[in-house]
């Protein structure tokens, strides 16, 4: 049986280990899981550009001019998207790729566009669901050692006869743990042991908290992150096709005459392409939203029933999270909230 040590000279360096073991499992876990480790940068963008810009034999002489003013067009994006003297890495590449497929849009380049922001947001969502799962994981280990520390310091703190002392040493040797360094009787150095692993306890306790709340929000924020790239490549392909629908109905209308059934049916198409445009913003505008006040419910403390009640007890420039409406910075002399201003994305 494997002897656990704990105390003051161990317990807070032995969690410190076995976090650090669990987040080596979880990234291993997510090897397995995931396919991102399995795509180097390189590998990435040449099948990427591999699928978006070889022309397949057969196609009509219009569809192989476009697949080169595409090509001519991406290789003219990457040059102005490259960091000279730095090799991107998966995110830069990703990034890369992003941008391309939202400038590709804008352009005019649907197709390929729409192909490379699906591969982009596909790679993100399971980059967000592997996290996702491997802070789940985490979560679940560091919750299991705090309720060990709680129980440590909930059984010590308890402890006020030789009775009860002498029973506590045999239910942690029980337990495999060492006690040899503790006392063998309940005199004034055990009192004072006793009383340092009752507070270390509560410390470990507190520590693995804050540790599970960050691994939390950190998954939520990359959660909200594809989410919100994935309504923002939606909105600006929607946009694209409602300019195309436009510019469509315009030459119907001045070649074909206004009644004409081309026309009418372009005017159709163009109100199709119109409404799902304003479906699209209104998406992205939700989604942004919430990913700005999942930011700064991370960032910042949230008031504290006294403080909400009594202005009083609130620092005076401090920044507070203050709910549904995010986050704002108390100002004591005029009495009332400066909205807060992000400046992350």
């Amino acid at each position: 049986m494997t002897t656990e040590m704990f105390g003051a000279p161990y317990g807070i360096q032995q969690a410190e280990d076995q976090i650090n073991k669990n987040v080596l499992s979880g990234l291993k876990a997510q090897q397995l899981i995931g396919e991102i480790e399995k795509q180097p940068a390189e590998r990435l963008l040449a099948e990427s550009h591999a699928r978006l810009f070889q022309a397949q034999a057969g196609k009509a002489e219009a569809e192989a001019k476009e697949t080169g003013e595409y090509k001519q067009f991406v290789a003219q994006a990457l040059q102005g998207l490259s960091a000279p003297g730095q090799p991107p890495g998966q995110a830069q590449s990703l990034d890369k790729l992003y941008q391309i497929g939202i400038l590709g849009a804008e352009k005019g380049f649907l197709k390929p566009s729409l192909d490379v922001l699906n591969d982009v947001t596909t790679i993100k969502q399971r980059e967000a669901a592997v996290a996702s799962s491997r802070a789940q994981t985490v979560v679940s280990q560091l919750k299991a050692q705090q309720e060990v520390s709680e129980q440590l310091a909930a059984e010590t703190a308890s402890i006020t006869t030789p009775e009860q002392y002498s029973g506590w040493l045999a239910m942690q040797a029980s337990r495999g743990r060492d006690t040899s360094w503790m006392p063998q009787t309940f005199d004034a150095r055990a009192k004072q042991m006793l009383n340092t692993l009752t507070a270390q306890g509560i410390s470990a306790s507190k520590q693995i908290e804050l540790k599970m709340q960050a691994t939390k929000d950190a998954s939520m924020i990359k959660e909200n992150e594809a989410q919100t790239s994935a309504a923002f490549a939606s909105a600006k392909l929607s946009g694209a096709r409602l300019k195309i629908a436009e510019e469509d109905l315009t030459v119907k209308k001045k070649y074909a005459g206004p009644q004409a059934e081309a026309t009418l049916e372009a005017t159709k198409a163009r109100e199709k392409a119109s409404k799902a445009y304003s479906e699209s913003q209104e998406v992205y505008r939700s989604t942004n939203e919430r990913k700005q006040l999942t930011y700064e419910a991370t960032q910042f403390s949230t008031l504290t029933p006294a403080e909400r009640a009594d202005p009083a007890l609130r620092k005076d420039g401090k920044t507070y999270f203050t709910g549904p409406n995010g986050a704002g910075t108390w100002d004591a002399k005029v009495q009332r909230w400066i909205p807060f201003k992000s400046k992350k994305p």
